[in-house]
């Protein structure tokens, strides 16, 4: 038997994430009976590490972590966060990794800039470099290489380790010409399929006769994050989420708010119910797991999505919808899948042109 580990995300409490890694392990375990597939966590939970004993470094990590903040942003910085993650997680990693036969990357995106991923890619591949374990990366969007920043270079470095056998992108020719920057090996690099798109195999879910409109929720300060040339700050977007439900409202359509289960983005919701003066059922619970959010889905007539797989879930199951592009990897994924018209770049969030898209 061969032991293969699934790496995703799961700490985050984001059912796309979770989706991404109930799906690979799934299609990993079809490849052969003689596959057995052990799930590990991308970045396990400072609980999860004090919980299985990894106080020490835990604890070391957090130290470093706190002086990095004190710090401009610049290589010295990184660099510090660097060791504190290795310190953080990397006898996690050498534990759980060092008896499997393969290792396949199911995280959602291959990125520097945010969530501190260099560093772990970094640990995860290094990690398998010691065992000699070959690994693969699964659909996955790509950040866009810029080799002044040291945590990109630290990206190229990880995907260069030997035992990277293969890379796909869900971003298309789009995807696999940003990988030919990082990776420098004759390794197969292909485009793929977000995972997400296997949810009526898995999940066995299908939509249903809907009338009302789901309309995604993401965090106030997510285009301050991810794209702070758009000038979308909290106040700006909750402008936006009133107008696009004033224009909804004004059409005759019933909707309602939902979230992927990330509590920041719940909490942006009741934000909205209170600045609206709106009643607590506009504004679905918070989904315990991935089955739940698939079935709100279901239950839609059309969404307006700002959480990827919301949008990723819809079109899996046949729901109508457009989505609130704040990263590169909608407008890659979209254009990939020939789908792009439905992505709306950040200039034409209102209402109105919303509201038009997804009605047509």
């Amino acid at each position: 038997m061969k032991k293969i580990a699934v790496v995703s995300i799961d700490n985050i409490n984001n059912a796309g994430d979770e989706i991404i890694g109930n799906i690979a392990r799934y299609l990993t375990e079809k490849i052969s009976d003689d596959i057995v597939v052990k799930k590990i966590s991308f970045c396990p939970s400072f609980r999860y590490l004090i919980k299985k004993g990894y106080v020490l470094q835990a604890v070391a990590a957090i130290v470093m972590l706190m002086f990095a903040k004190l710090m401009g942003n610049g290589t010295v910085k990184y660099k510090t966060k660097n060791i504190a993650y290795k310190f953080r997680f990397g006898k996690y990693y050498k534990t759980l990794l060092k008896n499997v036969d393969g290792i396949v990357c199911a995280v959602g995106m291959l990125k520097y800039s945010t969530q501190n991923h260099s560093y772990l890619y970094e640990l995860l591949c290094s990690t398998a470099q010691i065992y000699s374990i070959p690994v693969i990366f699964c659909g996955q969007s790509v950040e866009k290489f810029h080799k002044e920043d040291w945590r990109c270079r630290q990206l190229r470095h990880a995907l260069n380790y030997p035992v990277v056998k293969a890379i796909a992108t869900r971003d298309g020719n789009s995807g696999i010409k940003k990988l030919r920057r990082y990776v420098k090996r004759n390794i197969p690099v292909a485009g793929a399929g977000d995972l997400a798109l296997w949810i009526p195999d898995y999940y066995n879910i299908e939509k249903k006769s809907g009338r009302v409109i789901g309309v995604g929720l993401v965090r106030g300060n997510i285009y301050q994050d991810y794209m702070p040339e758009s000038n979308i700050n909290e106040c700006r977007l909750m402008n936006i989420y009133q107008d696009i439900v004033y224009e909804l409202e004004r059409r005759g359509f019933e909707w309602v708010f939902f979230c992927n289960g990330i509590k920041q983005d719940y909490n942006f919701g009741r934000q909205l119910l209170k600045k609206m003066n709106l009643p607590d059922n506009k504004l679905l619970r918070i989904p315990n797991c991935a089955n739940e959010l698939i079935n709100d889905i279901a239950g839609f007539k059309g969404v307006i999505g700002a959480r990827f797989h919301a949008c990723m879930v819809s079109f899996s199951i046949g729901i109508p919808f457009i989505g609130m592009v704040w990263d590169s990897k909608f407008s890659g994924v979209g254009k990939m899948m020939g789908i792009e018209e439905q992505f709306v770049e950040a200039e034409d969030l209102n209402g109105e042109y919303m509201v038009n898209l997804l009605e047509n």
